[in-house]
């Protein structure tokens, strides 16, 4: 009796290369991701905006799709520049969000978790950096400015 070994792969021989979709599914999260980028910003009920957002790529990987996830760069600000009045609004903003805190740091960085769960929107592909975008090394594009988007709620120090 002969037995032979059939290995189901969708990269070619080698083990070089992309799978067939990969950046055609690296395009549609990214898409995504911008939507959901500009629907959080035009949101008057949220307390921060995005304010650039970079999609890293390293190596011949371009896209940022690599290693099985995409890697992004955000870049977020407050929209109340009062310091007190921020953290006023911040602790109303996550009791009514109906979630349990253990601790007041987990209340005080509400948004900011928030911000990033609705970037993510459960996606285990996509991670997020608040890395100092002038520290990025490797390749980053940028690939949403609230600057440029007409219906992004402005911070109040940066009125347009």
């Amino acid at each position: 009796m002969t037995y032979e070994t059939v290995v189901l792969s969708r990269r070619p021989p080698g083990g070089r290369g992309r799978p067939p979709g990969r950046q055609a599914l690296a395009g549609r999260q990214l898409e995504q991701v911008v939507a959901r980028a500009r629907a959080y910003n035009a949101d008057p009920g949220r307390l921060l905006t995005i304010d650039r957002l970079m999609v890293l790529g390293c190596g011949p990987d371009p896209g940022g799709f690599h290693g099985g996830g995409l890697e992004l760069a955000v870049s977020a600000v407050r929209r109340e520049s009062d310091r007190d009045a921020y953290v006023r609004k911040v602790l109303a903003y996550a009791r009514a969000s109906g979630r349990h805190f253990g601790a007041l740091h987990e209340l005080l960085y509400w948004p900011d978790r928030e911000l990033r769960m609705v970037l993510r929107n459960r996606s285990p592909a996509i991670s997020i950096t608040d890395q100092d975008f002038g520290r990025i090394g490797g390749r980053a594009e940028l690939i949403y400015a609230a600057s440029e988007d007409p219906d992004a709620i402005a911070p109040a120090s940066v009125m347009r």
